[in-house]
Parts: structure tokens; sequence; C-alpha cells
């Protein structure tokens, strides 16, 4: 992120004492199939909640955020699409 766009990101923030309503990513019954296994990630509280953000913008479980993004990772990284392994 440039300077610029922080001072952007910072300018937009409003505060305020409300309580903030959101409406977080929820797992979904793709996430809970055979094969499919919970995993611990370690992250920060505003990093997980950001994630969850996001997952709920693209209509998203936030577990198949994240398999997305490591989905397109490991594609980029190995050019190729990854064999599911079990």
């Amino acid at each position: 992120m440039t300077p610029e766009q922080l001072h952007a990101l910072i300018d937009r923030l409003v505060f305020t004492d409300e309580r903030l309503e959101v409406e977080l990513a929820s797992d979904t019954e793709a996430d809970c199939e055979p094969g499919m296994w919970a995993r611990p990630i370690a992250m920060t509280d505003d990093l997980d909640l950001r994630s969850q953000l996001r997952a709920r913008e693209l209509q998203l479980s936030r577990s198949a955020y994240i398999r997305r993004l490591v989905e397109q990772d490991l594609k980029a990284a190995y050019g190729r699409e990854q064999p599911n392994h079990p």
C-alpha cells in the first residue's frame, strides 16, 4: 500500500461509539464434505475479521475464500492445476 492509498483510507474512516452490526461469512455444506478437515490458521483478530468480511463480499465461506487463495497461489507458483490428494 502506498502512502497515498493509506492516507485515502484514513480519510474515509468514520469513528463512532455506536455498535457496528456486521454479517460475517458463514460455513457452507461444501466446507463439511467428506475429505474436508478443519485446519487451525494463526492470524490476528484484524486479519480474521477482514478475511471474513471479504469472503462475505465474494459470497464465499471463509474456508472457501482461503482455499481459493491457496489454490491461486499454487497455480501461479507451479503454472498448472494441482491434483486433489486425499
